[in-house]
């Protein structure tokens, strides 16, 4: 599993200059290459290898220089930081994690691209900043395949087709507990085709079901308020092939539930709240290779 990086260390091409192999003591006391060397540590676990990085310069700069190393990391920022251009974070690797929490984002240069060229997900909860911030530093994250977005806080109402002009293409998965229907525009704009998507929001009911349109190819997986719109959409939808339904606030009858199921003969796994589908389920016998999962039924978010 992904752990936080060490809180301080320098990009690699810092520490290239710093340790030339081939003029440090360090290297002729070594038996094998640091390609070999490299070889080794990728059987060590993340608390091993942040024990290597301390060990000495070689080492250091073997781990920070190895992007297969650098993928068990993750990255956290300090809780509660400003992120500004007066800000200097001292991890500036190219790890694929990155946890934003308690943030608050103001300014992306010079900083940022350094850490969003090759990341791969990116975590932000809780922290303040504007929508068209947020375009910024999804537009530094060519390689980003997945987006956790959860009880932030957006103070601008602005025109998102001003600066929504740009895609994310590897984008797979969308984790948004955000209710702020100018953010679903915005995603839906610059992340058109993820393969799961998670809102539970049913106050955002129609930017819920504007998404679903325009993902519908490329979707696999979703977690959604069942409300009859939803559904009725979901049904409607001539190129939707879901494998994973997961439906939660519900908000409609089993016989919705049971239309929509219906609808979508891909359906493998279907997780809701309650256990009023299993009877429906019981008298279909197009419905009985489906996988249904119940738990009991909670509030919905407000």
């Amino acid at each position: 599993m992904a752990q936080e990086m060490p809180p301080k260390f320098i990009s690699p091409a810092q520490a290239q200059n710093q340790n030339d192999f081939s003029n440090t003591s360090e290297q002729t006391q070594l038996p094998l290459p640091p390609e070999v060397i490299e070889l080794i540590f990728q059987h060590l676990s993340v608390f091993q290898l942040k024990q290597v990085r301390r060990t000495c310069r070689l080492w250091k700069t073997i781990v920070d220089g190895s992007v297969i190393l650098l993928r068990k990391f993750c990255l956290n920022l300090p809780k509660g930081v400003i992120l500004d251009q007066a800000c200097e974070p001292a991890c500036l690797l190219s790890v694929p994690h990155v946890f934003v929490s308690n943030a608050r984002i103001i300014s992306l240069e010079p900083w940022w691209p350094v850490l969003g060229e090759n990341l791969g997900k990116l975590r932000i909860f809780n922290s303040k900043f504007s929508l068209p911030m947020l375009a910024g530093v999804l537009r530094r994250t060519p390689n980003l395949k997945e987006l956790d977005l959860f009880y932030n806080q957006y103070p601008a109402n602005v025109d998102v087709s001003q600066f929504a002009n740009f895609q994310l293409d590897r984008i797979q998965q969308l984790r948004l507990h955000d209710h702020q229907d100018k953010l679903i525009q915005l995603l839906r704009r610059i992340c058109p085709r993820p393969r799961n998507l998670e809102c539970n929001a049913d106050d955002m009911e129609q930017q819920i079901i504007e998404y679903l349109q325009t993902a519908q190819e490329s979707l696999e997986r979703v977690k959604i308020s069942a409300t009859d719109p939803i559904l009725t959409t979901m049904s409607s939808l001539p190129r939707l092939r879901l494998k994973i339904v997961i439906l939660s606030c519900i908000l409609t009858t089993s016989e919705k539930m049971l239309q929509f199921a219906k609808a979508q003969p891909t359906i493998e796994i279907l997780s809701l709240e309650g256990a009023e589908f299993n009877n429906a389920k019981t008298c279909e016998p197009r419905l009985r290779g489906i996988k249904t999962q119940t738990w009991k039924k909670s509030p919905c978010a407000a």
